[in-house]
């Protein structure tokens, strides 16, 4: 997601020194005295994160490293808990209401440094036509295969991680789908990419896969064929089958962590 400076972020030189900021803006939070950029952030941020933060302010949860300690007591990069906390109002706009508690980024994710990432969580009662629906509220879409016969034949799991990259075909090329299931690879679903997909548009206003395709390894449209999706100027979102044999350079997957 796009870096934004935090004005509640801890001086990562000395964690004494951030506690001592945290209060300053708190101060001024009280006073109703902001800086630009600390009104900026403030009115750019979620209520979740909001939350978090200023219960903050009594028991700093942030280290030095910038990683913020979740409730289940694990260390997660404060971008990636921010991304997390926005789910809760992305689904708000299609009348969704999540609880956060009910979501929590596992542990045994991996975080690599310099490496950005997404959370996607897939709430109660999505599936390859509601997350589509939502998706289709965005922006323009287009079907060469019917979105009403694809099924999702991982398991549903409520939160992955991926790594936040616009296109995916970065992350693997020529793979194709049965290539990836005899590597173990865990690539999304068509209903977590369409979630994610409407999730950074609605967000960030960028389309991912503008070059090359995604391919949903863990989806299958109404004639056993394997799941793809990218944005096309002019067409929009489109969504198409193809060959579990397929592989292209311009093909890849996310590969997911959960």
């Amino acid at each position: 997601m796009t870096n934004v400076k935090n004005p509640l972020a801890s001086n990562k030189n000395n964690a004494r020194a951030g506690e001592k900021l945290i209060g300053a803006v708190t101060h001024q939070i009280l006073k109703n005295q902001f800086t630009t950029e600390e009104a900026n952030w403030l009115n750019s941020a979620s209520e979740a994160t909001l939350n978090r933060r200023i219960k903050s302010v009594y028991n700093p949860v942030v280290n030095t490293q910038g990683m913020v300690k979740t409730k289940n007591g694990i260390y997660i990069p404060e971008k990636v808990q921010i991304w997390h906390e926005g789910w809760v109002e992305f689904y708000k706009k299609f009348g969704v209401a999540i609880d956060l508690n009910d979501y929590p980024i596992l542990p045994n994710i991996v975080f690599e440094e310099g490496q950005d990432y997404w959370t996607i969580i897939t709430a109660p009662g999505m599936n390859p036509q509601t997350a589509f629906e939502i998706r289709k509220q965005l922006t323009q879409t287009y079907e060469s295969t019917s979105v009403k016969k694809i099924i999702d034949v991982f398991p549903k799991v409520p939160v992955v991680v991926v790594k936040a990259n616009q296109n995916a075909k970065i992350e693997r090329l020529n793979m194709s789908c049965n290539k990836s299931i005899q590597q173990g690879i865990w690539g999304t679903t068509f209903t977590e990419g369409m979630l994610l997909d409407g999730r950074v548009f609605d967000e960030l206003k960028i389309h991912l896969d503008v070059d090359g395709w995604t391919m949903h390894n863990g989806s299958r449209s109404g004639d056993g064929y394997v799941v793809f999706s990218r944005w096309s100027s002019g067409v929009g979102l489109s969504v198409v089958g193809d060959s579990l044999d397929d592989e292209y350079a311009c093909l890849s997957l996310r590969s997911k962590q959960f």
